[in-house]
């Protein structure tokens, strides 16, 4: 057994069901209502927080995403974000040209305009 590991029991009830013990809830994060995630390999299974699970899926789905769209660094970030900004901000300047009186501009406001 690995350094560190933790071993715990649990009965299956007549349904299948099992109550997993407090010291494992607290190790996986989960309280009642959170969804847990089973995988199987083999004759063992794990047990993962599904958050923390579907987090750790989508970071490896993602893993090289960034550099096919040569977004390398922060930098080339913030840069993708100014000019969708700056895109943004030139929408709501031609919307509110269409209009007589000044807008605030508040997210329904420009739903409601984008919508006509």
């Amino acid at each position: 057994m690995p350094i560190g590991a933790f071993i715990d029991n649990a009965k299956v009830m007549s349904k299948g069901q099992i109550t997993i013990p407090k010291d494992i809830r607290e190790i996986l994060g989960v309280a009642s209502g959170d969804r847990v995630t089973f995988v199987a390999d083999g004759n063992s299974v794990r047990i993962y927080n599904l958050a923390v699970y579907a987090m750790q899926m989508l970071q490896q789905e993602m893993l090289g995403e960034a550099e096919k769209v040569r977004l390398n660094s922060d930098d080339d970030i913030m840069v993708q974000v100014k000019y969708l900004r700056n895109e943004g901000e030139k929408c709501i300047r031609i919307l509110e040209a269409g209009f007589k009186e000044p807008v605030a501009m508040t997210p329904s406001n420009f739903l409601k305009m984008v919508q006509k």
